[in-house]
């Protein structure tokens, strides 16, 4: 891993892979929920009638919910090498029964941060997923998403980073903590 990047903490064993930019949209959107909720609180709240406040509660539950976003996703990926831990924001936790599908806890996980112990780990392979769309008029537009895919005893999960270099980095360190050799050839 590369020592000298602003995104990457080495501290007596423990790794840290921060996604900024993943934050800085985040924090830009709990910014606008919230001017959003101060502008119907000042052109609405004199009527307070039934329709304003059920906006203003939805408006409300929006950004506290992003706010949690915000706060389970600030920390980054950390790799606890010598606590034998990985902790991670959720979004990419696969359900591991049919009734976990209708848990709230399975649908707010992206509020979430999730801890597992390295040891656990059976699995890491890189991932990578390119979608591409063409609007009416003929433009191409394409958005690639990069993420790290870990499984074991726990289940498996897709953790997201915001570039390619992330994901090498991540999958390496996972690998040469776990001693597992390459499990998937880059692409």
């Amino acid at each position: 891993m590369d020592t000298n990047s602003k995104n990457y903490k080495n501290t007596s064993g423990v790794y840290s892979v921060k996604n900024p930019q993943r934050i800085f949209v985040l924090l830009l959107l709990e910014a606008v929920v919230i001017a959003a909720l101060v502008f119907l609180l000042v052109q609405y709240g004199k009527t307070f009638d039934a329709g304003f406040l059920m906006y203003a509660f939805i408006v409300f539950l929006v950004a506290l919910f992003l706010f949690y976003v915000c706060k389970a996703n600030f920390p980054g990926i950390v790799v606890d090498a010598e606590n034998d831990k990985i902790s991670f924001p959720g979004g990419g936790v696969s359900a591991n029964s049919f009734l976990e599908y209708i848990s709230p806890k399975f649908w707010i996980q992206p509020a979430r941060r999730f801890e597992y112990q390295l040891s656990s780990i059976s699995s890491v392979s890189p991932d990578v997923e390119v979608r591409t769309n063409v609007s009416k008029e003929g433009r191409v537009s394409r958005h690639v998403s990069y993420r790290v895919c870990i499984s074991g005893s726990f289940g498996s999960a897709k953790i997201s980073v915001d570039d390619d270099r992330k994901m090498q980095e991540l999958t390496s360190l996972l690998v040469g903590l776990l001693d597992m050799g390459i499990p998937v050839s880059n692409r």
